[in-house]
């Protein structure tokens, strides 16, 4: 059996997300006689059961995964979406409207949905209903528990020789969305407050992604009452950090996106030899056999030689450890789940449905070629300028100020007779567009293609109220003159998607 993961380019294949939470479980899997594969999803091959039986979308949130969660279901490929971070629950929070619409519509078109928490799976199962998630744990790397209890044993001592604790904080400097990062170590760094007032001398090393600091960020980080050093993060640095430092520190807020956040970050810290210090809202409560929440309590452990994770307990600590994020475990109970979600789905569709791509005034090229790579049609609005080729643009051509509908060969072939027999060789003197042209004067097509002439030519501050209405006009127009026809919408400004977003939570329309 094959499991396909999708990617939203070739640059994702080399991130922390693909290398822990999938390549990580990629050998379990094998033994287990399952398949993983990771392709951006420009690069997904044809779509067939034979090849696949399993779709999971992983950070592809635009158009395309609807496209081909739409098309995978209908080959009979089983097609879910990895929810890695919470997007998605905060209702009021304007700019997050396009990542709700999106999550919206790919609940309706796959079975089911991964996710890292039990935070997450509420968040989740909101959306796509009891019993459609499943919490998939980050693995842990494979590692030595006696190589671990040597390394153990010798940073211990050693701490306790030189009486100087090594400390260490690391992940992603910032988001673009949420205060996270940095932000926490700054807002949290009083917990670092013990290793200053104790017979210890403490230095923290910081490892980031130096393109997220700038000079707020140094300010905040002034907060840290020990010494400390920046370093660009890698995994070769990251490991060698482990292995020198006896304690990560690990700080969350109390915002919806960090509370939903994996266990990775606590994992690897005590799989890399560490203890574990965190202060905020309690993520690592899971591991709290192994986590501490003071730093005092450490310390006294540490001169009680009673630390929660020790030579002396590397025993205990390999059992829990292989319960709770072991990449076999981890690979067994994901093949439980994803094989009772093949045996309860339906097979492959059958039927003379039509899919196509509406493109708004925002869509892009990547869509268009890729709904036209997965045969289905490529429609283009009036909002959309010309040039783009699609299969059918309703739209204005050159400074005409008729609305004319062009179409491709394509197209063409997919109009009903009465209107492709009428078809004509499009007038070049109007500017780019389809090669066809079919006239509309003689069809009852009138009052939608006047409203829309109307909506277009207002203006002021309610243009993406009508562009709305515009889109939802030609999709009707659209519907009215291909056959068994199923859209979905390509938009991606995020203003007009904020509208729709408040029309469903609040049924409030725009009138024509």
């Amino acid at each position: 059996m094959k499991i396909t993961v999708i990617v939203p380019s070739e640059q994702y294949l080399q991130t922390a997300g693909v290398r822990i939470r999938y390549k990580r479980i990629s050998a379990a899997l094998a033994q287990l006689g399952w398949t993983l594969d990771i392709v951006p999803i420009g690069d997904v091959p044809d779509l067939s059961v034979e090849d696949s039986r399993i779709y999971v979308l992983s950070k592809c949130q635009d158009a395309r995964a609807v496209v081909l969660a739409t098309a995978a279901k209908r080959a009979g490929i089983v097609v879910g979406i990895d929810l890695y971070d919470d997007y998605f629950s905060q209702e009021v929070d304007s700019r997050f409207a396009t990542q709700r619409l999106w999550l919206q519509s790919m609940a309706r078109e796959t079975s089911f949905f991964l996710c890292s928490t039990a935070r997450m799976l509420e968040v989740g199962e909101a959306v796509f209903g009891d019993g459609t998630g499943y919490v998939l744990g980050d693995p842990h790397e494979e590692f030595d528990p006696q190589r671990l209890a040597h390394e153990l044993d010798v940073k211990i001592r050693k701490a306790k020789r030189e009486r100087y604790i090594q400390i260490l904080w690391f992940g992603i400097a910032e988001n673009p969305s949420f205060p996270v990062g940095l932000h926490d170590l700054s807002a949290f760094a009083e917990a670092l407050l013990p290793f200053q007032d104790n017979s210890y001398k403490a230095t923290l090393t910081i490892l980031t992604n130096k393109e997220g600091i700038d000079g707020q960020v140094l300010e905040r980080l002034r907060r840290i009452p020990i010494p400390f050093v920046v370093a660009e993060w890698s995994k070769k640095r990251e490991e060698e950090a482990f292995s020198r430092s006896l304690v990560s520190f690990l700080p969350v807020n109390y915002q919806p996106f960090s509370i939903a956040k994996s266990l990775n970050r606590g994992v690897s810290a005590l799989v890399g030899g560490t203890q574990v210090l965190t202060a905020g809202y309690p993520l690592y409560q899971d591991l709290e056999e192994y986590v501490y929440c003071d730093g005092s309590c450490l310390i006294e452990d540490l001169e009680n030689a009673q630390l929660k994770l020790s030579n002396q307990n590397i025993e205990v600590f390999s059992d829990w450890i292989g319960r709770q994020a072991a990449p076999a475990t981890q690979a067994l109970n994901l093949v439980k789940f994803l094989e009772a979600k093949i045996d309860s789905s339906p097979d492959a569709a059958v039927g003379d449905q039509q899919y196509a791509v509406l493109h708004g005034a925002k869509s892009t090229s990547s869509i268009n070629n890729f709904a036209q790579r997965l045969k289905w049609l490529s429609l283009a609005s009036p909002l959309l300028p010309s040039g783009m080729p699609c299969d059918a643009h309703l739209g204005f051509c050159g400074a005409d100020t008729t609305l004319r509908l062009r179409v491709s060969q394509a197209g063409l072939e997919q109009l009903p007779e009465q209107l492709r027999v009428e078809a004509v060789w499009a007038d070049r003197a109007l500017g780019k567009g389809p090669s066809w042209e079919v006239p509309l004067a003689s069809h009852n097509f009138a009052y939608p293609l006047e409203t829309i002439c109307n909506l277009i030519k207002r203006a002021g501050c309610a243009d993406a109220a009508i562009n709305t209405q515009v889109m939802k006009l030609t999709r009707q127009f659209f519907n009215a003159i291909f056959e068994n026809l199923s859209i979905v919408e390509a938009e991606i400004d995020p203003v007009e998607n904020i509208i729709r977003d408040l029309n469903q939570r609040t049924c409030l329309h725009v009138s024509r």
